[in-house]
């Protein structure tokens, strides 16, 4: 375990920072690859290797940075909807039922998932908590983060690595 600890900080980190408003929003796109690059620097340090770094390695890291980013965010965000009763899904459920209404689907399955999503913001309201917006919400978060996380741990090994060359070419 405390061989994966960069990327455990690191997602721990950006995972409570997805349920602050505002910043929130910049997680997955900015926070997240920039919290992939951390963790591998973070791990050059804690090791004192300064040696390449392999891109399956950057690589790895940011997915596992993406994933534990992810399974803290939507545990936070799953006890904040609990205790409030309330989160963006059940404030804009209407919105997306109007969005989903302008969808080439068949009608019968348009109004089943409307009813889903009703159902959903229903239960958050009634009781704090709805199995469907928890299990397609965290889905998602693991989905999003994983590649975010990913893509940040290949850029930062690559940005490492660049900055080995030209330390090695300034000394020949």
């Amino acid at each position: 375990m405390k061989k994966y600890l960069a990327p455990v900080i690191c997602g721990f980190a950006v995972g409570v920072i997805q349920n602050v408003p505002i910043i929130g929003n910049f997680s997955c796109c900015i926070l997240l690859p920039m919290a992939s690059f951390y963790s591998l620097l973070l791990d050059q340090k804690a090791n004192n290797n300064y040696e390449y770094i392999r891109y399956s390695k950057g690589l790895f890291f940011g997915f596992l940075t993406g994933i534990f980013a992810a399974l803290i965010g939507s545990g936070i965000d799953i006890m904040l909807t609990l205790f409030f009763k309330s989160n963006n899904f059940s404030m804009y459920v209407t919105d997306f039922v109007k969005t989903l209404e302008e969808f080439p689907l068949d009608a019968q399955l348009k109004k089943q998932m409307s009813d889903i999503l009703i159902q959903a913001k229903n239960d958050i309201v009634k009781h704090g908590f709805s199995f469907f917006y928890t299990f397609s919400f965290t889905i998602d978060q693991l989905f999003i983060n994983s590649i975010f996380g990913g893509i940040g741990g290949l850029i930062g090994a690559k940005i490492l690595n660049s900055n080995k060359n030209k330390t090695y070419n300034n000394q020949n």
